[in-house]
């Protein structure tokens, strides 16, 4: 049986960002995170903020204001008992992914659309995601020039590679889509 986790994922996130890049402020946090493991996981300003305050109460993090900023921009960084926790989640078994994907619930519905829209769609969906795979293929180029010996490169590089192979995927299911309902249009028998 799992343990029951006393933090939401986004707080293991945010721990873990702080524990690679160092303090930073909600809004670099967003910013790391959007550079490094969008491709897989995203938080909004909405999310990181109060998670970071949740986390600053359970004492997981510290706040102090920055001195160099004239607004009054606060800057986290973990403890050790932070640390301690991410390890420890870190630990334990990802939970089962549960699928969520509304090209493929619109795809799954789409007869119930005029012809040709889910088409336009799906052909949407393939050029989004040969353009990840893309800029994906461009990350991993730059993280191994520029970290070829960091204990963390790895890591990054599974990570990017499982984008890439994601992205592949999901263009060609796309293109495999587009070609079953053109041929289904074409002849409807």
């Amino acid at each position: 049986m799992r343990p029951s986790s006393p933090l939401r994922t986004t707080e293991y996130a945010l721990l873990g960002v702080l524990a690679q890049g160092g303090p930073m402020s909600g809004y670099d946090a967003r910013a790391y995170i959007d550079a490094s493991v969008a491709q897989f996981w995203s938080e909004s300003f909405g999310q990181i903020y109060p998670a970071l305050e949740r986390l600053r109460r359970r004492r997981l993090v510290l706040c102090r204001a920055d001195a160099a900023s004239a607004r009054a921009r606060k800057i986290f960084e973990i403890t050790a008992t932070g640390r301690r926790t991410l390890e420890a989640w870190l630990a334990v078994p990802p939970e089962p992914e549960r699928p969520r994907s509304e090209s493929i619930l619109k795809t799954f519905l789409g007869d119930q659309a005029p012809p040709g829209v889910i088409v336009e769609h799906l052909r949407s969906l393939a050029a989004d995601m040969e353009l990840r795979a893309r800029t994906l293929e461009q990350t991993e180029a730059h993280v191994k020039s520029s970290e070829p010996r960091s204990r963390s490169l790895a890591y990054a590089l599974a990570s990017i590679r499982a984008g890439i192979r994601l992205a592949r995927a999901r263009a060609a299911w796309a293109h495999e889509a587009i070609d079953l309902i053109e041929a289904q249009e074409r002849d409807p028998q």
